[in-house]
């Protein structure tokens, strides 16, 4: 019955969803003594395919929009914050003077991590980032961000407004996530192990952090140079 209800469902993630929460309330039921069997145990469902998340920036989108808003502008500090801290939208809006003591990002508890007990991070704010935002004309005395009201972003509102900040730098394939995914590479590219980004990144499960490694590996191997073409090809002797 359950196998045929999701079958007909539109996607595997609506799928997915719907197989979890009947699961959840058929274990809750065998719980109970309300049923012997749970009959959603076996159930299937499609595979979703693996997209990669959002699109990752490059060194090339970096200098694109570095160029596009200079220092001074309100769009670099956001920038600037991003490749700094590594952290998600949600915090980024939230990121301002009340959390910073003696240069440090600190002790700071990222969105995600108030629903899933996530990890406080601590992480030191770079020269360049602490230049960019004594530069930047209006700052918040809350957070470094603010709307043109000089009011704090919401994270939605800053999205909309990150969105429009790439697509001025001719970035339209650019995220604000994005800008996290090359923070958290740029940190394996420097010869960071899992732990240690996950210190700066707030992550709790290190395969997530394993993907960016990978991906850096993969840059840095594909950037070496590589044997002539005549030298692959064995060498025969003549008579």
């Amino acid at each position: 019955m359950f196998e045929i209800f999701i079958s007909k469902l539109g996607s595997p993630s609506v799928q997915r969803n719907m197989l979890r929460a009947i699961r959840h309330f058929t274990k809750f039921a065998k719980g109970a003594g309300l049923i012997d069997d749970n009959p959603a145990a076996s159930v299937t469902r499609a595979k979703m395919k693996k997209t990669g998340g959002f699109f990752t920036w490059t060194e090339d989108h970096f200098a694109k929009y570095e160029a596009q808003h200079p220092v001074g502008t309100k769009a670099r500090p956001a920038l600037a914050l991003y490749l700094n801290l590594g952290v998600r939208k949600s915090d980024v809006v939230r990121v301002g003077p009340r959390y910073v003591r003696n240069g440090m990002l600190h002790n700071f508890l990222p969105k995600k991590g108030e629903r899933t007990a996530g990890n406080r991070i601590t992480v030191k704010l770079f020269e360049d980032t602490k230049a960019i935002i004594a530069a930047t004309p209006v700052t918040g005395t809350e957070t470094y961000l603010v709307t043109s009201f000089g009011k704090p972003f919401t994270a939605n509102g800053f999205g909309n407004k990150m969105r429009e900040w790439c697509d001025e730098a001719g970035l339209p394939e650019c995220t604000s996530h994005g800008l996290r995914k090359l923070c958290l590479i740029r940190l394996a590219h420097a010869g960071y192990g899992a732990p240690q980004i996950a210190a700066v990144s707030g992550h709790k499960d290190l395969r997530e952090i394993q993907l960016y490694i990978e991906q850096a590996n993969r840059e840095k191997m594909g950037s070496k140079p590589r044997p002539r073409s005549n030298r692959l090809r064995s060498r025969t002797k003549t008579c």
